[in-house]
């Protein structure tokens, strides 16, 4: 079982992380195409080696019928042994239309610059990629700050339920 995402180094019960901060950069067919591929089969793996994790699987048909989103919460508030995952996909939504949270794109070069597509007609941000052209690299590491900086409440709100339940 192989998967893009860290979990197996990062769930040993030795390291008692609780608390998760899960970036994504995994390829997908398309912009509007779940994103929930690597946290699924990172499920099946803490499954398999009897490790606590929240439950994706049971969640995916409701999540499929929405468009996908900046950040997903993912806890099982009853299970104190099984950790809080805030999942951020690469996603061009919000970035597209705001430099910074709340604040529009205004000139013809902020919205030419924040308008790309991620995973359609384009190899630039193509995980086998091992130099990115500097456009690319720029536009997807102020898109993943944007999306943090956008998501900063619900980051604030689960870590304050976190410390409230565990402290």
């Amino acid at each position: 079982l192989s998967f893009n995402i860290p979990f197996p180094i990062l769930l040993r019960p030795e390291r008692d992380v609780k608390f998760y901060l899960v970036f994504d950069f995994s390829n997908r067919e398309t912009d509007d195409s779940q994103p929930f591929r690597e946290l699924l089969l990172s499920e099946k793996w803490a499954l398999l080696h009897k490790v606590p994790f929240p439950k994706i699987k049971g969640r995916i048909n409701e999540l499929a019928k929405e468009p996908v989103r900046e950040c997903y919460v993912f806890k099982e508030v009853e299970d104190p042994e099984c950790p809080v995952v805030l999942f951020f996909p690469l996603i061009n939504k919000d970035f597209r239309h705001f430099s910074a949270p709340g604040v529009p794109r205004v000139t013809d070069d902020e919205k030419a610059f924040a308008n790309f597509k991620i995973f359609e007609n384009t190899n630039d941000f193509a995980s086998w990629r091992f130099v990115y052209p500097n456009l690319s690299y720029d536009r997807l590491n102020k898109m993943m700050e944007f999306n943090v900086l956008n998501n900063v409440d619900i980051i604030k709100k689960e870590l304050a339920e976190f410390y409230q339940r565990f402290y």
